[in-house]
């Protein structure tokens, strides 16, 4: 043999001594190829090269014999003989791949592992209702509107307005439970984006369909069924349908006589600005602000699900949770829990890969949820890579008249984008251009998720 095959025999068996083997459970032939990724010599002439997944033997006649150490230790194993099944343990490059059955049967092993860890699996549900939700001052003025409700039977009413996951639909359900007694004014919820126009919602309300009834003839039930006081309380408010132009339904509730009181819940800052005028002048709603979490209310958040819903939670877990869910995700405490969720499931995985997951899974239904017009705008705000507002808004109407859609005036498209920024799917940058100042618009989620919605959507 040459020279170069001797040098070629030299660095192999330095590799194989720094070459962490393990048991093999049944007998294989050991291959290093020289000229795979992980060793990175090149093939001497002659050798088999062609067997996949690195399963590569040279000819023995290609060595000469290693010689074993003077100490009496097991030598360094040959290149191209059998290895004895019980000498080395089985390593992840010669393993063989796993088929459909034994990648059910590991999950499934896997997962039961973490349901053990789980005492209550509904404290991560995004429609609990927690036994005593964080105490913030923003609460304080809705509980004194409905109290002044209660004892003088005059409607005041409220729309609250925050960013997703601030805590607006936990709150308003945990009053519906505490204030639901004998005495007290009756609720009437509705989700609009479950309901998505007047008729939708009050048929929900009465437990009837929508089809076959007109909004007078719903109206004319609901008063009929409900002479004392009653609460409306309109879950993301500004989902409600654009066919539905004028929200009919809030018109009826200011203008009834029977005085009813409207709790609204809306992610859009500038949703009282888009309702006609007629209902702003007899709604009248006292506006009420739930401002985001930061990462100490978080966690008090996290740290009493944790209490009821798992058995253990290891130090300093809750806290990295909350402080990536107020860094990266405009403080949406429904990743958080969500994250400590799949963390239960699976703790062996790294936190962040849970978080990630998360938040992705959680922005997927929120772009998903999106009306046509909101949607045409990130596609532009996709498209146009300076982000200016004003190039933005040229190329959403272009986009508009592609998909045959009505384009908005620009005042309406600014509306909608303080809408997509209380969401966490744009970001609104304030630019120095020149003498001027502008708006640059950056998306802040991945983009490749309003690609698959869009294709999904408009082909």
């Amino acid at each position: 043999m040459g020279h170069d095959s001797a040098a070629v025999q030299r660095r192999i068996s330095t590799l194989l001594g720094k070459v962490r083997v393990v048991r093999v459970l049944d007998p294989v032939l050991v291959s290093m190829a020289p000229d795979c990724p992980s060793i990175g010599l090149p093939a001497p002439a002659g050798s088999m090269t062609s067997c996949p997944a690195n399963r590569i033997s040279w000819p023995d006649s290609q060595f000469r014999p290693l010689k074993a150490p003077a100490q009496k230790v097991r030598p360094t194993p040959r290149i191209g003989i059998f290895i004895k099944g019980g000498d080395f343990m089985r390593s992840p490059e010669f393993m063989r791949p796993m088929d459909i059955d034994q990648y059910l049967s590991q999950r499934q092993a896997s997962l039961d592992r973490g349901t053990d860890r789980i005492r209550n699996f509904e404290v991560f549900d995004f429609n609990y209702v927690p036994e005593k939700p964080l105490m913030r001052e923003e609460v304080k003025p809705v509980i004194d509107a409905l109290l002044r409700y209660q004892q003088t039977g005059i409607a005041n009413n409220v729309l609250i307005l925050g960013s997703r996951g601030s805590g607006k639909s936990v709150f308003a359900r945990y009053l519906m439970k505490v204030m639901c007694q004998e005495g007290q004014p009756a609720f009437a919820y509705a989700n609009c984006r479950q309901h998505n126009t007047s008729v939708k919602i009050l048929a929900a309300i009465l437990g009837l369909r929508p089809r076959g009834c007109s909004l007078d003839e719903l109206w004319q039930r609901f008063e009929d069924a409900h002479n004392g006081r009653v609460v409306f309380v309109l879950d993301e408010v500004d989902l409600i349908s654009e066919k539905d132009k004028y929200k009919d339904i809030l018109y009826l509730i200011s203008r009834s006589a029977r005085n009813y009181m409207a709790i609204l819940l809306s992610n859009n800052p500038k949703f009282l600005n888009l309702l006609d005028e007629s209902i702003q002048s007899t709604l009248q709603p006292e506006i009420v602000h739930f401002r985001n979490y930061d990462a100490t209310e978080i966690e008090q958040i996290l740290r009493e699900r944790a209490r009821i819903g798992l058995k253990t939670t290891p130090s300093g877990l809750l806290s990295a949770v909350s402080a990536l869910t107020a860094k990266k995700t405009h403080s949406d405490v429904r990743v958080a829990i969500k994250t400590l969720y799949l963390w239960a499931l699976e703790p062996q995985t790294a936190i962040t890969e849970h978080f990630e997951k998360a938040r992705r899974d959680i922005m997927f239904d929120v772009v998903r949820d999106l009306n046509d017009r909101n949607l045409l705008i990130l596609k532009a705000v996709l498209e146009q890579p300076e982000g200016f507002a004003k190039a933005v808004y040229e190329r959403y109407r272009r986009a508009s008249v592609q998909v045959h859609e009505e384009p908005v005036s620009y005042m309406h498209f600014y509306s909608s984008l303080s809408y997509l920024q209380s969401l966490g799917l744009v970001l609104l940058i304030s630019t120095k251009v020149h003498r001027t100042y502008t708006n640059r618009i950056q998306l802040t989620f991945d983009p490749s998720i309003l690609r698959t919605l869009w294709a999904s959507r408009f082909g």
